[in-house]
């Protein structure tokens, strides 16, 4: 798609309860977090086959002067 991305289906997907700040964090890094109102919970998509969520890298655009959260680094790496 010339952004490094390229189109897949989702390999598996998590449940889960998100607030606000958590959904628009995700959003921020591109994750679409869908929502199923008869589950009434988020529905989070996995495109890697067997990839644990903690070993996923997301990038995104930030301000010069961007504080990095707890778990942020400035290098990209998906480790696999």
């Amino acid at each position: 798609m010339g952004d490094g991305r390229h189109e897949s289906e989702p390999y598996q997907y998590f449940l889960c309860r998100l607030d606000d700040w958590e959904k628009e964090r995700l959003n921020s890094y591109g994750v679409e977090v869908g929502y199923s109102e008869k589950l009434d919970l988020h529905v989070l998509p996995i495109y890697d086959y067997g990839t644990s969520w903690s070993m996923f890298s997301y990038s995104k655009e930030v301000p010069n002067d961007y504080e990095l959260s707890f778990d942020e680094t400035l290098t990209r790496s998906t480790s696999y």
